[in-house]
């Protein structure tokens, strides 16, 4: 009767433990649960405030010169039937929401209707991709695809605007410091340091390697089929993927190579002028196109700070 008796309290002693281990481990898990909730409210407050800050930076920066957004989207490429020069663009992903973006694309095109030159951005890209040069499945995925789509845009509306002859593509991190400068009379003076050139199919400048950012293509039969193998040309070890696509399908093409120019050394501010950082800067006062490369969004704000009191 004793041991039954000892028995039952051990086995009531071990419950209370038990139960007591539980409440315990219940509450300690609802602690940290409630932690982790606070942290990460606070990561979303963080995160908000500098979405917002950079947002009121961008608006009071930009805003310094006289350049306003709000113009009609539809007065883009109004001119399309009349012109012979299209500038064509894309501001897409997270650095280029908002105001910033709205106002590097307004910057473009108001130097567009300065020259009466036909503008072309992301709101005409085609809601129907199927339209456009279907990409593989490894180019398809998002930040790669957003490489390649700017080579399938400028085939696309080569293709759709046979009467437009020159085609400046600028990167979205990219804006004209010179608008009194127009396209036909750099494309004068870089024929003139060619003089062996009467034609070519692309302009680019070299960075470390040749650089996309920006180019001058002429709407040929030949441009078309050297954007069209590019798109076709691509390894899955590539950096820089369009850049590399292009590079690659031009060296392995005789008359790819001998149609494009490639401008180099002090040629290369022809087309664009590249900053890079305070250590690596080769834009000055007069040059035609400020390129930004590499930088995230609060470093673009950062470079155009530095350089736009100067325009």
């Amino acid at each position: 009767m004793m041991r039954a008796r000892r028995k039952i309290k051990n086995d009531d002693f071990v419950a209370q433990e038990q139960m007591t281990v539980t409440l315990n481990t219940k509450k300690k898990y609802g602690i940290t649960i409630k932690k982790k909730f606070i942290v990460l409210r606070w990561i979303v407050v963080l995160v908000l405030i500098v979405i917002v800050g950079s947002e009121i930076v961008s608006y009071w920066l930009l805003n310094q010169l006289d350049l306003r957004y709000p113009i009609a989207r539809s007065t883009i490429a109004d001119s399309s039937a009349s012109s012979r020069v299209a500038i064509v663009s894309l501001h897409r992903g997270f650095k280029f929401h908002g105001y910033l973006g709205h106002w590097l694309s307004y910057q473009k095109l108001r130097y567009a209707q300065i020259h009466s030159y036909t503008y072309f951005d992301e709101s005409q890209f085609p809601n129907d991709e199927s339209q456009l040069f279907q990409l593989s499945s490894w180019q398809s995925i998002q930040f790669r695809k957003l490489k390649f789509d700017k080579l399938r845009y400028l085939l696309y509306l080569m293709k759709h605007h046979p009467k437009i002859e020159y085609w400046l593509w600028m990167d979205g991190d990219s804006i004209v410091t010179t608008a009194t400068i127009s396209i036909d009379e750099q494309i004068h003076k870089i024929l003139a340091l060619h003089t062996t050139r009467t034609d070519f199919c692309v302009i680019w400048a070299k960075d470390s390697i040749p650089n996309t950012g920006i180019m001058i293509l002429v709407n040929t039969p030949t441009t078309r089929l050297l954007l069209e193998q590019s798109l076709l040309t691509f390894s899955k070890d590539q950096t820089y993927m369009d850049q590399s696509s292009l590079t690659t399908s031009i060296q392995a093409n005789q008359t790819y190579t001998e149609c494009q120019i490639l401008l180099q050394d002090d040629q290369s501010t022809l087309l664009q002028s590249r900053v890079r950082g305070k250590q690596n800067m080769i834009w000055t006062d007069g040059d035609f196109i400020l390129h930004l490369p590499n930088h995230n969004r609060l470093e673009m704000i950062s470079s155009l700070s530095k350089f736009l009191p100067k325009l």
